[in-house]
């Protein structure tokens, strides 16, 4: 089963002995928009790459699910009618690791713990999510058994991790791929 790291900051050298078949380098392979307001919707999509919506008001986000491949809640703030939205027009939200290996103590409990309710709801309205690394550099990639593992930690089953790590990301990129 090959798996993909959707969302990595720079160009690993060495992504094949962490386990995975691909990396999407930002800018080069993913495109990422952070929404702020209605009037940021006006730039045109990057025709060929995976195109992230990212942001903290959920209604914003849920205008921009059809035309975008991921949706990434930076505050992971739970949803129900976004979750229904991605489900409904088979996207799927971006978990990203590397908050996790970044902040520590209470906040990375915090977090943790905001990530984990995100995933169980969506879960339970079969919205698809893919866990990234976002990694900055070499240092902050992780092997395809290390984010299992991570995944373990949100709540998620060794197959459910799996899933987020291959299938989804495979359907994303294909996604993409379509619209160019």
């Amino acid at each position: 089963m090959p798996y993909h790291d959707l969302h990595v900051k720079f160009k690993p050298s060495d992504y094949g002995q962490l386990g995975f078949a691909s990396v999407a380098i930002a800018g080069e392979n993913v495109d990422e928009l952070v929404v702020k307001s209605q009037n940021e919707f006006g730039r045109a999509k990057a025709k060929g790459k995976i195109s992230i919506l990212a942001g903290e008001n959920a209604e914003l986000l849920r205008k921009g699910v059809k035309r975008y491949d991921l949706l990434f809640v930076s505050s992971f703030y739970p949803d129900t009618a976004l979750m229904r939205a991605v489900a409904e027009e088979e996207k799927a939200f971006e978990i990203p690791i590397n908050g996790l290996l970044r902040s520590g103590g209470y906040s990375r409990a915090n977090l943790l713990a905001r990530m984990r309710f995100f995933i169980k709801l969506c879960t339970k309205y079969k919205a698809d999510y893919v866990m990234t690394s976002r990694a900055g550099d070499e240092y902050e990639m992780k092997s395809v058994d290390e984010l299992v593992a991570i995944g373990g930690m949100l709540g998620l089953s060794p197959p459910q991790a799996k899933r987020a790590l291959s299938t989804v990301p495979e359907r994303i990129m294909e996604g993409a791929r379509d619209d160019a």
